[in-house]
């Protein structure tokens, strides 16, 4: 599975309301509402959980094949600091490719772990970015692209309501802060626990979900949680450092 953005799941469980693409032009001088998490350090952690399988025949290994992540699958983990519409996203990658060339000597297709780190820094409206794989880096004060876009960042706002093919429910978390859980009940067997908060706090369009749950492209699911949250006065700008 490639980076699911979180808006997209948003629409898969019918949720109208999400935050959908960070827009980093907006900086930090919008107010936000009281009860809104306007600070915070997260880490957030997703990997697969798929059934057991067997490995190709005519398939050799660059790299070791149990991982993590175990081939074919994928993870990524995201540490993010967030101050009042600022925010600074550090995503580690790992994915499973294959060499261009097979390896004729072995006679069979060579597989390659890939791992990536992409950091995006909003600061003040400013946004920029970089991403390095295989020891290049690509920085986007030099090439004009914007690399931020594959993290996927934020939560929808979702309202404790019913809905058709949904069940929503309120549940307290390890992190102090309750969470509201959507459960889609066709087939699709989806779920997100977003941290609970007012609708209109621009943190929502940072703060990972407390969990999400995805089928994904290996015949599993992709499960993803926030394995630690601070909030208050717990990030420092001066360490928000780009390579």
């Amino acid at each position: 599975m490639t980076v699911m953005r979180i808006a997209c799941l948003a629409a898969c469980l019918g949720i109208a309301a999400c935050a959908g693409e960070v827009d980093g032009a907006t900086g930090s001088a919008q107010a936000d509402p009281p009860g809104c998490i306007d600070e915070f350090m997260q880490e957030f952690e997703a990997v697969a959980d798929d059934p057991p399988r067997e490995n190709p025949e005519k398939m050799c290994w660059r790299d070791d094949p149990e991982g993590p992540p175990k081939f074919p699958a994928l993870s990524h983990k995201i540490r993010i600091e967030y101050q009042r519409g600022d925010y600074y996203a550090v995503q580690d990658s790992a994915s499973w490719s294959f060499e261009e060339e097979p390896d004729l000597q072995r006679g069979c297709l060579v597989a390659k772990m890939i791992r990536t780190r992409v950091i995006e820094r909003v600061e003040g409206g400013v946004k920029e970015s970089a991403h390095v794989e295989e020891g290049e880096t690509r920085r986007s004060v030099v090439t004009g692209e914007q690399y931020g876009s594959s993290i996927a960042l934020g939560s929808p706002v979702i309202e404790v309501a019913e809905a058709p093919g949904l069940r929503i429910s309120r549940e307290s978390t390890r992190h102090a802060i309750d969470c509201i859980r959507t459960v889609q009940t066709n087939m699709f067997n989806a779920s997100i626990c977003t941290f609970a908060q007012p609708r209109a706090c621009q943190s929502t369009r940072v703060l990972m979900p407390a969990e999400i749950r995805t089928p994904n492209t290996t015949g599993g699911t992709q499960v993803g949680s926030t394995t630690t949250l601070r909030v208050g006065a717990v990030t420092d700008k001066s360490s928000w450092a780009l390579p």
